[in-house]
């Protein structure tokens, strides 16, 4: 069974093509495909709880950046749980990237665990050179927050 009638089966459940996805195949086809289609289907049964959860800890995030004063302007339009905020230049980006113990300083969105980056090495001069993005994931806003306070006491 190709990919995208499994995905067609994580949309619209039908039993008895779940059912066929578990039949043995010749080719293992089917078996290769099994594992990766259960692990969707369970992440996809958490979705709307993970996603709450990272929205309403972004809000208080974004809302703490704000009232920082080591924080130049905070961009959260409400939704979702990417935050970008300015700091003074990219040397306080660099220093801030480096002092979160909680928030991993990486490249990626959307994660179970809150990501944090500077965009101007990537950028460059597209973008203001104090720009951090922040991904908020599921830990606990209060643990996120104090890893980003004690951070941008280095900025």
């Amino acid at each position: 069974m190709e990919l995208a009638r499994i995905a067609a089966l994580v949309v619209r459940p039908d039993r008895r093509a779940v059912e066929r996805l578990h039949r043995p195949s010749l080719y293992g086809l089917r078996l290769q495909l099994v594992e990766p289609a259960r692990l969707l289907l369970r992440s996809l049964r958490t979705l709307e709880i993970r996603v709450r959860r990272q929205v309403e800890s972004a809000a208080v995030i974004a809302e703490r950046l704000a009232g920082h004063p080591k924080v130049q302007i905070v961009r959260y339009p409400g939704l979702g749980s990417l935050i970008s905020f300015d700091l003074a230049d990219a040397d306080a980006v660099r220093r801030v990237e480096t002092s979160t113990r909680l928030v991993v300083n990486a490249t990626s969105l959307g994660s179970v665990t809150s990501l944090l980056e500077g965009r101007f090495r990537w950028e460059g001069d597209r973008i203001p050179s104090g720009l951090l993005r922040l991904s908020v994931g599921l830990e606990d806003p209060e643990e996120i927050w104090a890893d980003l306070a004690q951070a941008l006491g280095n900025a």
